[in-house]
């Protein structure tokens, strides 16, 4: 008994009606393997976020800059990524900061979050909590520089594998910038500092539900130059909004000062909009 044969046709057929599901299915897979990041990167920004106020109990709210007072270290520049993070084994290629860059320097086990976070962990170890699997760009705007849009050039690393850390704080409330010395590159901005600790401790309820304390590092690069929507200050040198690391046009994961945190859309231009703000409160400074 002869079986028959699929024609040359069926078989083309077949395999055309197999693309077409493959195409069709395709986007649901990668829809759903980045929903499955953004919550990942999400429980991270919570962690780091109820960290920080963890971290500010403990320190009696003070702003004083813990890596001031580190032994042997004086570093060229300070980024936004130390107070947590890992010393990672890429040095920044940026060639103005190279293997200077305080993240590379700075060894896991002085850095004031990972007593929370990763206890005992020391060397060049990646520490999970501080990597969104989506993180795609490295690069930080150092500041007073012009605007170099980042999507013109792919990144060959990831944000965790040259700063130690895909998340970016918001540390210019933080600490400072009074030892600078010249603020006259942010003419708008008073000294944080002088002011920071009474801040912290009027920021509750609907004041720190707003105020954004970690981006993921896309939104820190698109918004280091952000200026408030009322035009008091102008407006920002980046006229651009952003691609985020979750395949959403300018929707970005943050965490805010009371411990939650979001997937959201910002306009990465301004400093405040709906339900998000990065500067401190009009009640201590002029925006």
């Amino acid at each position: 008994m002869h079986r028959r044969a699929f024609t040359l046709i069926e078989l083309l057929i077949t395999i055309a009606l197999i693309a077409i599901l493959i195409a069709i299915l395709l986007p649901a897979l990668s829809g759903a393997k980045e929903a499955a990041n953004v919550s990942y990167c999400l429980a991270n920004l919570g962690t780091l976020s109820k960290t920080a106020a963890m971290y500010m109990d403990d320190n009696g709210r003070k702003v004083q800059p813990w890596y001031l007072g580190l032994k042997n270290y004086d570093p060229g520049w300070v980024s936004e990524y130390i107070y947590g993070g890992f010393q990672h084994s890429v040095p920044n290629p940026d060639p103005r900061i190279g293997a200077t860059a305080d993240t590379y320097m700075i060894p896991t086990r002085f850095r004031p979050y990972n007593k929370y976070i990763a206890p005992g962990v020391d060397g060049k170890n990646p520490i999970r909590s501080y990597i969104c699997p989506s993180d795609k760009t490295w690069r930080t705007p150092i500041v007073g520089e012009s605007y170099d849009d980042p999507t013109q050039s792919p990144d060959a690393y990831s944000s965790w594998q040259v700063n130690g850390n895909s998340y970016a704080i918001n540390w210019y409330w933080l600490q400072g910038p009074p030892w600078w010395g010249d603020e006259s590159w942010y003419q708008f901005l008073p000294s944080f500092s002088l002011a920071g600790e009474q801040m912290l401790k009027d920021k509750v309820g609907g004041e720190a539900a707003k105020f954004v304390m970690f981006t993921e590092q896309a939104m820190n690069f698109f918004m280091y130059d952000a200026r408030p929507q009322s035009g008091q200050f102008g407006v920002s040198l980046i006229p651009d909004l952003g691609p985020g690391w979750h395949k959403k046009w300018s929707r970005y994961s943050v965490g805010y000062l009371d411990g939650h945190s979001e997937h959201r859309y910002v306009d990465t231009r301004y400093s405040d909009g709906e339900g998000f703000d990065v500067w401190p409160t009009h009640r201590y400074f002029a925006r």
